[in-house]
């Protein structure tokens, strides 16, 4: 108890110990006796001395080159424990926000240095980048992936943190570090376990193509996108929840980075309206997702945000690629926006920003369909001051939608131009 009290003390304190540690000396010391903490045997104290670490990397990131080799050795060790020991979970989390802060590090320092190298005439940097996880790449890939598998059993909690989730937002940042290195890291364990029957694994796996996507180029991901994308549409209808909760957020982030690689097939099987008489096997995979469960339906969202988003640029056009896709992706999302369950999940907030995003983005030819929507919602505003009031949550939820329901008003008067007054003249 006294060593974590005197380890929590020395992580407040190493804010204000710069004359420290631009003395060598008492550097060395102070980093050997953080590195020896790391391996104590409470897993309190050993956490206790990882956040050391992380706030070392924070502050005095330029100095750590000496001590990096015991550092990694130190983290890498630990990040493996935890994947096979739940009881070293919170010392794999710290270990492993080690890394991710080392490329928050890097990324700023290679941005830097682009930057400069971009002035008329190039300077130098003023700091240089240690590439010190480009260094690490090769193998703490393979354990950042290992440890996306040790999701919770029921993650009904957003808020619950735990390695897997460390592991992935680590992956994504070690992808934009080391861009199409990471590819060959990543590829064989997608490959070996997207189709496995452990859905575990399959999440795993699909998590981690949807961490790389934003770093390697184009390029890069080109020969795995058309089969990984096939695959996330089918696994949208996946036997488990976590699976299909992160395909729909995989597939948003391909929509996000990726877009001009979805072939019109995949479009298709992805946003087809059901007809009448139809399975419902037959309607596109983010429509369904709509009515799925809460955290499913989100993730949809998001990527239908991200889709309209891409057209910003061909709006004022006579047309643009949302144009068959307007009636039914709006009717699709205002009816998830009245779900029963819209509240879980900010369901709710993500349908109508991403309904939003769709009308504004939407070209000329969708203006007709665009002032149909003024009565409805304006009727929806008229009937939210009718909610039963009861408690200040029904309040918080009455002011919330109202406020929803305004912003869709003003998206529509605002696309509509000088067709507005007319229509909300006869609504």
């Amino acid at each position: 108890e006294i060593r974590r009290a005197g380890t929590i003390a020395l992580l407040n304190a190493l804010e204000f110990v710069k004359t420290n540690f631009d003395n060598e000396v008492e550097r060395n010391y102070i980093m050997q006796t953080v590195c020896e903490t790391c391996t104590a045997e409470s897993k309190e104290l050993k956490s206790a001395a990882f956040e050391c670490t992380v706030r070392v990397v924070e502050l005095y990131y330029d100095k750590l080159a000496p001590y990096m080799q015991a550092l990694y050795t130190l983290t890498l060790q630990a990040i493996e424990k935890a994947t096979h020991d739940p009881a070293e979970d919170e010392v794999g989390q710290q270990a492993i926000e080690f890394w991710s802060t080392i490329c928050d590090e890097e990324l700023e320092l290679i941005e830097e240095a682009h930057e400069a190298e971009q002035e008329q005439p190039p300077r130098p940097p003023s700091r240089p980048c240690q590439n010190f996880v480009r260094g690490a790449a090769a193998f703490l890939t393979p354990l950042l992936l290992e440890g996306l598998t040790k999701q919770d059993e029921d993650d009904d909690d957003d808020d619950t943190w735990n390695v897997a989730m460390a592991a992935a937002t680590c992956l994504a940042r070690v992808a934009q570090v080391v861009e199409d290195e990471v590819v060959q890291y990543v590829t064989p364990f997608i490959e070996r376990h997207i189709t496995a029957t452990d859905w575990r694994r399959r999440e795993a796996a699909t998590l981690a193509f949807g961490s790389i996507l934003e770093g390697p180029s184009p390029k890069a991901l080109q020969p795995y996108m058309a089969d990984a994308l096939n695959l996330m549409i089918r696994l949208m209808r996946d036997a488990s929840v976590q699976v299909k909760d992160t395909a729909a957020w995989t597939i948003g982030r391909v929509c996000e980075h990726h877009i001009l690689a979805i072939t019109a097939e995949q479009w298709q099987q992805m946003t087809r309206a059901l007809q009448p008489g139809e399975p419902p096997e037959a309607e596109g995979v983010l429509l369904a997702g709509l009515k799925d469960e809460p955290r499913v339906a989100a993730n949809v969202c998001s990527a239908l945000h991200n889709l309209a988003e891409h057209c910003e640029e061909t709006r004022n056009n006579p047309t643009n690629v949302l144009s068959p896709l307007f009636v039914d992706l709006a009717r699709a999302l205002l009816a998830c926006t009245e779900r029963p369950d819209a509240g879980e999940r900010n369901l709710r907030v993500s349908a109508y920003e991403a309904l939003n995003t769709t009308l504004t983005n939407a070209a000329e030819d969708t203006k007709a369909h665009i002032a149909q929507l003024l009565p409805v919602i304006a009727c929806r505003l008229e009937q939210s001051f009718a909610m039963q009031i009861v408690s200040n949550d029904d309040r918080e939820a009455q002011n919330e939608l109202q406020g929803l329901l305004c912003g869709t008003l003003q998206v529509v008067t605002q696309k509509l131009g000088d067709r507005k007054s007319t229509r909300l003249n006869s609504s």
